[in-house]
């Protein structure tokens, strides 16, 4: 059974964020909704800042949503060019 209330989708009593608490852009798919849960950003989020933040990631430190949409509109850029 799924509830839909705001942000949240309700699977079997869990609640999973819709968006990524980093960048607040909307999940793409199962490995999106998996790596909030588990790293507490998207995949994109995770690869652009958990590896080279390092321990201050660990510690709960992120980067704000407008320095990861800056970054990751960068990185789309530059792969379409």
């Amino acid at each position: 059974m799924r509830k839909f209330t705001s942000n949240k989708i309700h699977t079997n009593f869990k609640k999973v964020d819709v968006c990524c608490p980093v960048c607040l852009f909307m999940c793409r798919d199962k490995v999106d909704f998996d790596s909030v849960r588990i790293d507490g950003a998207c995949t994109e989020c995770v690869t652009n800042f958990k590896y080279i933040m390092g321990k201050k990631w660990e510690e709960g430190q992120r980067p704000t949503a407008e320095q990861a949409i800056a970054k990751i509109y960068k990185a789309t850029k530059q792969i379409a060019e």
